[in-house]
């Protein structure tokens, strides 16, 4: 369940809402008169996030470079189909 708080919590609770974020490692949203309006989260997730992103950026890129070079071989296409399994990407041992 997501935590959302008001805007005025940042001002009023702002250590409340560090905790949180720490312990629960989810981002905590902020409404603000009554509507979306932000995500805070810590440090360590906003820079897991961002690395996870980067990986997934190049590994677009050594997929478009496979495939533009027709490199794929139908086990690397098999393994391209089950890597992808509930949006999660995992790597497989090829032997």
């Amino acid at each position: 369940m997501p935590v959302i708080r008001p805007s005025s919590d940042l001002r009023n609770n702002y250590n409340e809402i560090s905790t949180i974020c720490h312990q629960t490692k989810k981002p905590v949203y902020i409404t603000k008169n009554g509507a979306g309006d932000l995500a805070v989260m810590s440090i360590e997730l906003y820079e897991f996030l961002t690395d996870k992103y980067e990986l997934y950026k190049e590994l677009e890129k050594g997929e478009k470079y496979y495939d533009k070079k027709c490199l794929c071989s139908t086990s690397y296409r098999w393994l391209k189909a089950k890597a992808f399994v509930s949006g999660r990407f995992v790597l497989w041992d090829q032997s």
